[in-house]
């Protein structure tokens, strides 16, 4: 369900001087407006969960192998066709209103997959 209106964020982000990642964001427009001064200078998602007002009962993520296209590979500093890691996240509230959703492309070379196949 959409909250109505939403801000646009785009970000690079980098480690070392190493682009890694290029983020697109959507946030409910209340919750930027609420948040705009952190949300231009920190991290949204820890900014979400510390809010108690923020309402998060649904979180996902989805995360596909893909290939790089010439945008990214721009950004990335990667050639056209090498692995990149495609990540999408969805929070949502209890009523499924989403309050916030993320593109992600990461450099593939940056990406660790853990898993307890136990559990």
């Amino acid at each position: 369900i959409s909250a109505g209106q939403y801000h646009m964020i785009r970000r690079i982000h980098s480690r070392d001087g190493q682009r890694y990642c290029i983020i697109t964001l959507y946030l409910a427009k209340a919750i930027f407006d609420k948040h705009e001064a952190q949300l231009r200078t920190h991290l949204a998602l820890p900014i979400l969960f510390d809010d108690p007002k923020i309402d998060i009962s649904i979180a996902r993520q989805r995360l596909l192998i893909s290939k790089c296209d010439l945008e990214s590979a721009m950004h990335l500093n990667l050639s056209v066709g090498e692995p990149v890691a495609e990540v999408r996240r969805v929070l949502c509230d209890a009523n499924s209103t989403i309050l916030y959703l993320a593109d992600v492309i990461y450099r593939g070379d940056y990406i660790q997959l853990d898993m307890d196949l136990l559990a």
